[in-house]
């Protein structure tokens, strides 16, 4: 919803002041901008920088092996072999952007790859194990069916 909804108009005879509503004599005359000099034509935004600079073909040295490419690319290359060498900061970097580019869920992958005679085991396995869960009487089920309980936090003086 815009700031000016439903204001009527200033006329000549108004001459009320207050907030967000000037003297006559210092407001901008009709036609003139409040910003005269703007934006300087040709300047550009950090979108357009990034996307600039991202775009640029590049050729870096990783391991001895030349690698040419996209700024954008080597970036994702490098934060990916650090990643795969242990860092764990440049994983964790690149966790969200895998998240967004395919989602929690790889959808081009068949769940499906378990045969008809291994479904059959696993379900018979799960099975039992829900007959087994359902006859066990509350007081003989195992301590990690009960939630934990916490011990009080301990003053540090």
């Amino acid at each position: 919803m815009g700031k000016h909804v439903n204001k009527p108009p200033m006329g000549p005879d108004d001459g009320k002041t207050g907030y967000r509503k000037p003297p006559r004599e210092h407001q901008f005359p009709k036609g003139k901008s409040g910003n005269p000099k703007g934006r300087p034509p040709g300047s550009t935004g950090l979108r357009t920088d990034l996307k600039k600079v991202l775009g640029t073909v590049r050729t870096v040295e990783i391991n001895g092996k030349r690698i040419t490419g996209t700024t954008q690319y080597l970036m994702l290359e490098a934060m990916g072999t650090r990643g795969s060498h242990g860092d764990v900061k440049a994983f964790l970097a690149l966790i969200p952007y895998i998240l967004q580019a395919f989602g929690f869920e790889d959808r081009d992958v068949n769940n499906d790859w378990l045969s008809a005679g291994d479904k059959a085991i696993l379900m018979r396995v799960l099975g039992r194990r829900t007959e087994e869960a359902a006859n066990v009487p509350a007081a003989k089920r195992s301590p990690r069916s009960k939630p934990a309980k916490r011990k009080p936090a301990r003053k540090a003086w």
